[in-house]
């Protein structure tokens, strides 16, 4: 049960931070900004995560870890909520903000919450559960939000999540035991406990290939649905359909990579769904427009393929005194691979008078060269 109110719990923070992209339009139509400002809205809720999991270096893993889980979703709770109240495009900067600087460090102390009660050899399973959270967001919540958006309006869909993440408060309460939390809560200097985690060359070798796993993902993916629509003439319409399909992919991968992993090995799984993941690359080489929902669907399951397999990984690295800390160092990496890998692909990328997207085949090498020297270096760095 408390790896699914984990997994729930990302579940609630990914609908929160992706919701920006589907209900874009409305907010700039009733806060009355340009739309080219979304990127602002989204870069202030990234840019707060950072700096929570900084701050966080500081706490986590020396509180209980129960306690600090309670008092950090409960603001996210109530940060959500207030994002309805928004009067213009910088009160809801400050606002959507406010909401990443308290749900990126719940996701890190929740995360090492389930290790502390998982054996390594069942990780691959508990770690699928978890992550599932991502695809249950895209697959069901994204269609939630836009029902309750287009019934209610933009406004209600915070109300929603609000009222569900306060609702998770208290199975917080009631399900996670308090001698789980306080068993691993230490009492070094919280720096000490940083600078040696990063002088193991081991974690330095891991956010090294967690960057390159993001970035190649980041590349592609803020431009992908741009891309279906203007290159390969999809239908706007049609787009609901492509991210369900490639939803459900994700989740049956991550659900099949739980079970695999553990009986295989990540090594051998992270090479399949790197294959995977690069056939979804063919029609961004080709403008191929035939089977473009295939390739789609391919590029959605291996990436989550990919995910999945680094996080079991990476699960092995730190100590149980270690945990909350390590994954908030890991966010700020990951988050910060995501930033750069979307800003030098929008430096890359041009268009056309007609809307066309020009030197996508380019990002997709250079994708495709971040693919391989991830698989190259975790088979060189790691024998799991």
């Amino acid at each position: 049960p408390i790896v699914w109110l984990i997994a729930a719990l990302q579940c609630v923070y990914i609908l929160d931070f992706i919701m920006a992209m589907p209900l874009g339009p409305d907010w700039t139509r009733t806060l009355q900004f340009d739309i080219s400002r979304m990127g602002w809205v989204s870069a202030s809720y990234t840019t707060a995560a950072i700096v929570a999991n900084l701050l966080g270096l500081k706490f986590l893993d020396r509180l209980p870890r129960k306690q600090m889980l309670l008092i950090l979703w409960l603001l996210f709770s109530f940060a959500t909520w207030l994002c309805s109240q928004a009067t213009d495009l910088y009160t809801l900067l400050g606002l959507r903000a406010l909401t990443g600087l308290f749900g990126a460090p719940s996701l890190a102390i929740g995360v090492a919450i389930v290790l502390d009660q998982t054996a390594p050899e069942l990780r691959g399973r508990v770690m699928s559960t978890v992550m599932s959270g991502f695809t249950l967001a895209a697959v069901v919540g994204v269609p939630a939000i836009l029902w309750i958006a287009d019934r209610f309006g933009s406004s209600w869909v915070f109300h929603f999540l609000g009222c569900i993440a306060l609702g998770l408060v208290l199975c917080i309460q009631a399900m996670i035991p308090h001698d789980s939390n306080e068993t691993h809560a230490v009492t070094e200097p919280a720096f000490s406990s940083v600078n040696a985690l990063l002088q193991q060359p081991q974690t330095l070798k891991m956010f090294g290939i967690q960057a390159l796993n993001q970035g190649a993902a980041f590349l592609l993916i803020p431009v992908l649905a741009a891309f279906q629509v203007s290159n390969l003439g999809v239908a706007r319409s049609d787009l609901s359909l492509y991210y369900l399909c490639g939803g459900i992919a994700a989740f049956l991968m991550i659900q099949a990579y739980g079970r695999w992993i553990d009986q295989y090995g990540v090594q051998r799984c992270l090479n399949l769904a790197s294959l995977i993941f690069i056939l979804g690359f063919y029609p961004l080489w080709t403008n191929a427009q035939v089977g473009s929902l295939v390739f789609f669907v391919a590029f959605m399951a291996g990436n989550a393929g990919r995910n999945i397999s680094l996080a079991v990984s990476s699960s092995h690295i730190p100590t149980a005194q270690q945990r909350a800390r390590y994954f908030s160092l890991q966010n700020i990496v990951q988050d910060g691979a995501i930033i750069i890998g979307s800003l030098l692909s929008s430096q890359i990328l041009t268009s056309t008078a007609g809307g066309s997207i020009q030197k996508m085949p380019y990002v997709a090498t250079l994708a495709w060269g971040f693919v391989l020297l991830t698989i190259w270096l975790h088979r060189r760095w790691f024998k799991y």
